[in-house]
């Protein structure tokens, strides 16, 4: 199975509060590409380095990709489904 197949096919539960999660999209991708199945409830999102969280400014958000292969802890308002399908 490709990563493709795995990405047009499966849908993650995401519960209410923190996650990790692993990105099988390649390359680099902007954080709210990558995560638009779920954007609407994302709070915060951090890897070992940096950080995005809604109620920032732009520019103190050091976390603005997510990179194939990396871990992100994401923490969200409800529970949803991320499909990785960038919109």
């Amino acid at each position: 199975m490709t990563f493709t197949s795995a990405i047009s096919k499966k849908t993650i539960a995401i519960k209410s509060g923190w996650n990790l999660i692993g990105c099988p999209i390649s390359g680099s991708t902007d954080i709210a590409k990558a995560l638009s199945s779920i954007w609407p409830q994302v709070e915060t999102v951090k890897d070992q380095d940096s950080f995005y969280s809604i109620v920032n400014q732009a520019a103190f958000n050091s976390l603005t990709s997510l990179k194939y292969g990396k871990g992100y802890w994401v923490k969200v308002k409800s529970d949803c489904g991320l499909d990785w399908i960038v919109r």
